[in-house]
C-alpha cells in the first residue's frame, strides 16, 4: 500500500513509453527514467471493447505504441524518447517487417527500441507474462491427412478419408451457416489435437478466422454462443503442438481433383437426414412421442430434448395430437378458417384446412380472404387430401358468397355453418391454426424472414411436413401419424354396447352401441343418428338391468377404438357445439 502507481513529473526530463505483456491485452505506462528512481507519470489502456470482433496482437501493440507517442505530445510537446517493448529484438525485427499496422505506428520516429523493462516494483508485473507471435500455422500444405468442413444453419459436418472409407463427425445446431461452419472447426481442431492435419473449410469467413485468431483479443460484446466457439477456437490453437495448414475453397466447381471431391462429400454428408434425436429435433421440431419412437429412446429422454431446444422450451406446449374429432372416416368432415401470420406478408392470410378425423392439416398462404382465394386454397387442398364429404366454416362473407356456394355444389361439397358468435363449432380448426403458427415460429429460418413466396412455402411445408408425418398420436395403444390415420384402411371391430346421458338429464339410456371415443369426447349410435356426448357421460354395459334409471359401472370405462366407417353421418351444429 505504500507503493505509488503515479508520481509527479520531473521537468526537463523526456518520457519513454514501456509497452507490458497481460493475460487479456497488453498496456502500457510513461515513465521518466530519473537519477534515483522511475518516476510513473502515466498508464495506457486499450479499449475493452474494440471496432474489430478479433484484433491480432500486433495491431493492439501497434495502437498502444501510436497511443503512447499521442499522449507524449500532449504532455510534454514531444515525442518520446524511446520505446520498451517486452520482446527480443529479433523478434521485433521480425513483427516489424511484416505488420503494416506497426509500421504506421512507428512512422518519423527518431528514438531508441528497447527490450528491457526498467527494475521497478511497479512495472516486473509486465515481466510475467509475455508477448509471442510464434504461429502453429504453416504457410505450405503439409504431409497429413485432408480434413474437410463444411456448415448449414442445421448443424455442421467434419469429414475425412481414411483407409479408403469417409469418416464424418457432426456438431450441435446452430444459429446460421457460419456458425456452423466455425462449429465444425472446432470439432475438427479437437478431434485431430494430436496429428498435423490439412483443414479444408469452403468458408472465407472462418478461414480468416482460424489465421487471425491465435492469440488475438475477442470481443467480449459477441452473444454467448458465438464467444463460446471463438474462445474455444483460439484455446485449441494456443494448446495445439502440431503444425496445421487451413485452406480455403470455393463450393460447387467443376473442377477435378481430391479437394473438389471431398468438399463435395462434405457437402452431400451435411444434406443427409439426421442421424441422431437432438438433430433431428433440431430441423423438425417434432413432438416427444415422435422422437421415441422414430429412435427408440425413453420417452423421457425425448422430453429431455425438447426441453433444452431454445425454441421449443420457450414456447407452452408441443404440437397438439389433435382431439374432439367430429367425423368418423377420412374426409367425411373438413373445417376451415383464415388465421393471418404477419411474417410471411403480403401473403399473411393462410388458409386452413383440418380433416375433423384424422387431424391431417393442410394450409396454403394466400394474398387475401376473398371468394377466389378461399377456391384456390381448397382445391389444392383437395389435391393433397382428397375431396370431402362436409365442410364447415364460420360465416365469413367469402364463406357466405354465392360463388363459393356454386364451387361447393359443383364439387359436391356439403357445407355447414357453424353458430355464430360460438367459437365451439370452429374449436379444431382454431386449434389447428395455434398448432400451425406455434410451429412455424418454432421453424422460424434463422437467416430471418424469407423475403420470395417459394421460400414462405418452403417453410410452410416442412412444417406441415412435422406435423402430418412425424408428430404421433397414440390410440387403442397403437402409435399412428396425421397422415397414416387419414390414409390407412382399417379393420372394422364389433362395436361394444355402452350407456350414456345428456349434461342436462341425470338418467341413463339404454345401451348404444359406441361409434367412437377419444380424449374427452364420444360419439354414440342412436335412432336419430350419431349423438356426441362429453367421455365422462359414457359408461360400458356390462349386460346389467335396464332402464333408465338405473345407475351403470361410474368406474367402467369402454375402449377407446375410434372405429371408422360405420356410415353414420356428422352431427349437426346444435351437437357438435358441445365438447
Amino acid at each position: 500500500m505504500r507503493l505509488h502507481w503515479v508520481d509527479r513529473a520531473i521537468l526537463n526530463v523526456l518520457l519513454d513509453v514501456v509497452i507490458m505483456a497481460d493475460s487479456v491485452q497488453p498496456f502500457a505506462a510513461l515513465i521518466q527514467s530519473g537519477p534515483s528512481k522511475v518516476h510513473i507519470i502515466e498508464w495506457l489502456y486499450l479499449h475493452h471493447t474494440p471496432k474489430n470482433t478479433v484484433t491480432p496482437l500486433v495491431d493492439l501493440l501497434a495502437q498502444l505504441i501510436s497511443k503512447g507517442r499521442r499522449r507524449c505530445k500532449i504532455l510534454f510537446g514531444i515525442d518520446c524518447r524511446q520505446i520498451i517493448e517486452p520482446m527480443p529484438l529479433e523478434q521485433w525485427e521480425t513483427v516489424l517487417s511484416t505488420s503494416m499496422d506497426l509500421q504506421c505506428a512507428l512512422a518519423d520516429f527518431v528514438g531508441l527500441v528497447d527490450c528491457h523493462i526498467p527494475a521497478d516494483p511497479c512495472l516486473q508485473m509486465g515481466k510475467q507474462f509475455s508477448l509471442s507471435f510464434s504461429s502453429i500455422l504453416s504457410p505450405v500444405p503439409l504431409d497429413a491427412p485432408t480434413v474437410f468442413t463444411d456448415g448449414a444453419p442445421s448443424r455442421g459436418v467434419v469429414a475425412w478419408q481414411q483407409n479408403e472409407e469417409w469418416h464424418s463427425l457432426y456438431t450441435l445446431p446452430q444459429k446460421s451457416a457460419q456458425r456452423s461452419e466455425l462449429a465444425a472447426a472446432v470439432k475438427a481442431l479437437h478431434h485431430f489435437s494430436s496429428q498435423p492435419i490439412n483443414l479444408v473449410v469452403d468458408s472465407l469467413y472462418v478461414a480468416n478466422v482460424i489465421t487471425r485468431l491465435q492469440g488475438s483479443y475477442v470481443s467480449p460484446l459477441l452473444d454467448d454462443n458465438l464467444l463460446s466457439l471463438f474462445l474455444s477456437l483460439q484455446l485449441l490453437l494456443s494448446n495445439r503442438s502440431h503444425p496445421l495448414f487451413v485452406v480455403h475453397i470455393r463450393s460447387h466447381q467443376p473442377f477435378p481433383g481430391f479437394l473438389t471431391d471431398g468438399n463435395a462429400k462434405a457437402d452431400s454428408l451435411l444434406r443427409a437426414l439426421p442421424v441422431s434425436p437432438i438433430e433431428s429435433h433440431a430441423f423438425h421440431h417434432q413432438n416427444a412421442k415422435a422422437l421415441s419412437c422414430q429412435f427408440q429412446i425413453p420417452l423421457e429422454a425425448a422430453r429431455a430434448i425438447i426441453q433444452q431446444c431454445p425454441q421449443c422450451s420457450n414456447q407452452i406446449g408441443h404440437p397438439s395430437p389433435g382431439v374432439n374429432p367430429r367425423g368418423l372416416e377420412a374426409n367425411q368432415l373438413w373445417q376451415m378458417d383464415v388465421t393471418h401470420f404477419s411474417p410471411f406478408s403480403p401473403w399473411k392470410f393462410i388458409h386452413v384446412c383440418i380433416d375433423t378425423f384424422s387431424g391431417f392439416i393442410w394450409a396454403t398462404p394466400q394474398r387475401g380472404e376473398q371468394v377466389k382465394h378461399v377456391c384456390n386454397h381448397h382445391v389444392r387442398t383437395m389435391s393433397v387430401m382428397g375431396k370431402p364429404h362436409s365442410l364447415k366454416t364460420d360465416k365469413a362473407p367469402a364463406y357466405c358468397a354465392k360463388t363459393f356456394a356454386q364451387f361447393c355444389e359443383t364439387w359436391n361439397i356439403h357445407h355447414l355453418f357453424g353458430i355464430p358468435y360460438n367459437s365451439q363449432g370452429q374449436a379444431i380448426v382454431e386449434r389447428a391454426n395455434r398448432t400451425l403458427k406455434t410451429a412455424l415460429i418454432r421453424q422460424e429460418k434463422k437467416a430471418g424472414v424469407p423475403a420470395s413466396l417459394s421460400e414462405k412455402e418452403g417453410w410452410l411445408a416442412s412444417v406441415l411436413f412435422t406435423l402430418n408425418h412425424l408428430n404421433i398420436s397414440i390410440q387403442d395403444h397403437q402409435s399412428y401419424t396425421r397422415l397414416q390415420k387419414h390414409f390407412q384402411q382399417r379393420e372394422i371391430l364389433p362395436a361394444p354396447l355402452v350407456r350414456y346421458k345428456m349434461l342436462s338429464s341425470t338418467e341413463w339410456s339404454e345401451p348404444v352401441k359406441l361409434i367412437t371415443w377419444g380424449k374427452g369426447y364420444a360419439a354414440v349410435s342412436t335412432p336419430q343418428g350419431a349423438c356426441w356426448v362429453p367421455a365422462r357421460c359414457v359408461r360400458l354395459y356390462h349386460g346389467m338391468a335396464s332402464g333408465p334409471k338405473s345407475k351403470p359401472d361410474t368406474a367402467a370405462r369402454p375402449p377407446t377404438p375410434d372405429r371408422p366407417g360405420c356410415g353414420v353421418q356428422p352431427p349437426q351444429d346444435s351437437q357438435a357445439g358441445k365438447s
